[in-house]
């Protein structure tokens, strides 16, 4: 799976960001988003990977955007995706900036691809994450979809890949911050 051309690097990150978009079954689909909260900790997340924009080396996730991650990314746009795969043993970490979208026409379209299934984790009240009594001491109000999604767009300019199976692991670096982007291998 690892490719053992370096040029081929960029091409395969990209590869399996877009597998993963399209496929729950890829662990690509289920990535862990790295935030800093207010005094520079770091809070990590399982999200899901709705989209790839692959020209732009951008990710689309949808959040809540009352959620704590919404308010850390406006605090600091600096933020990471991690991604294992452990069928093929391999690593991705992406480091990037992200921004959160409450309206145009990437807001628009999530709206829009939001099943009823899906809207129902944006529709709550009160907030994700405030304490309640019992475990389903919560409304739901499908008015709200609109006014509560919000859409990561995280921009990653550097990729780094860690191979663990097979004869020996590899490791490489690729900037994506330059065109064409520049792959480098790396001490495992």
């Amino acid at each position: 799976m690892f490719p053992s051309d370096l040029n081929d690097l960029p091409k395969f990150i990209l590869d399996q960001l877009g597998r993963g978009s399209a496929d729950a079954k890829s662990p690509f689909h289920w990535p862990t988003l790295g935030t800093s909260d207010p005094h520079g900790a770091p809070r990590m997340r399982t999200v899901v990977l709705r989209r790839l924009i692959r020209e732009e080396r951008q990710l689309i996730i949808y959040t809540d955007r009352r959620a704590k991650k919404v308010a850390e990314l406006e605090a600091n746009a600096a933020a990471a995706i991690h991604v294992y795969d452990t069928r093929h043993r391999t690593q991705l970490r992406l480091a990037g900036v992200a921004e959160t979208l409450t309206d145009g026409p990437l807001h628009d379209e999530a709206v829009k691809r939001t099943g009823q299934a899906q809207a129902a984790d944006f529709v709550r009240s009160p907030a994700p994450g405030t304490a309640i009594d019992v475990k389903d001491g919560f409304d739901q109000n499908p008015d709200d979809l609109r006014e509560n999604l919000a859409v990561i767009l995280f921009t990653f300019h550097r990729a780094e890949l860690l191979h663990l199976g097979g004869e020996a692991p590899r490791r490489a670096l690729v900037k994506f911050s330059v065109e064409p982007p520049e792959p480098t291998w790396l001490v495992p």
